[in-house]
């Protein structure tokens, strides 16, 4: 086979293409974004720390997976968790963390189920999806007075202006933040149902430590 020099110089620009289509593609596959709702994009130094200690924990010689839960060397992940909990969110001594099961749905059973009997009454807006099926749930725990509502136009309104019975002690106002996924309005100030200083319930799953 007879090679001349413009087929070496053809054959280096197909070299140069593919190997600059590769990189591309490289950086590509390092650039994708998760923008669903549900987990985020993390910092790649951070998957590195966390497969790391997948296989030797802080020099263990375990895995984190490994390791008692009652153990000092658990407590320390658990106390620091706590702690950047409190700086994200700007918590003081006054507030806790608890790390419980479940998600926002979850919770929809799990608040009236520990705060609400049937000798109680709780303040509930009715914003969206997820209002409607923490309403559903909070009925089978006490009673319900769902004092706001934007279902009458299929929930792409925020139901800020609103009055209460004064003569109600509510034991909570729950509400969510945001509306269903599909309408991201959200409220900008909490509702005028405050001057009551109930307890208040918000699933923030979705910006629990975001700022606006």
């Amino acid at each position: 086979m007879l090679i001349t020099n413009r087929s070496r110089s053809y054959a280096k620009d197909i070299a140069e293409t593919f190997s600059c289509f590769r990189l591309l593609c490289t950086s590509i596959f390092f650039m994708v974004h998760n923008f669903n709702a549900g987990p985020s994009i993390l910092p790649r130094e951070v998957l590195q720390q966390a497969s790391e200690s997948l296989l030797n924990f802080n020099n263990s010689g375990l895995s984190i997976l490994e390791i008692g839960h009652r153990t000092a060397l658990f407590e320390e992940v658990l106390h620091e968790a706590v702690l950047l909990v409190k700086e994200l969110m700007e918590l003081d001594a006054d507030h806790e963390v608890l790390f419980l099961h479940g998600g926002a749905s979850t919770q929809f059973m799990q608040v009236p189920y520990n705060l609400l009997d049937e000798s109680m009454t709780a303040a509930y807006i009715d914003n969206g999806i997820w209002g409607s099926k923490a309403i559903k749930e909070a009925r089978l725990f006490g009673n319900v007075d769902v004092v706001a509502s934007s279902k009458d136009k299929n929930h792409t309104y925020l139901p800020k202006e609103f009055t209460t019975p004064a003569n109600v002690a509510y034991l909570h106002l729950h509400y969510c933040l945001h509306l269903q996924k599909c309408y991201y309005y959200r409220f900008l100030d909490l509702p005028s149902i405050l001057y009551l200083r109930p307890t208040i319930v918000m699933p923030c799953t979705t910006n629990k430590t975001a700022k606006y």
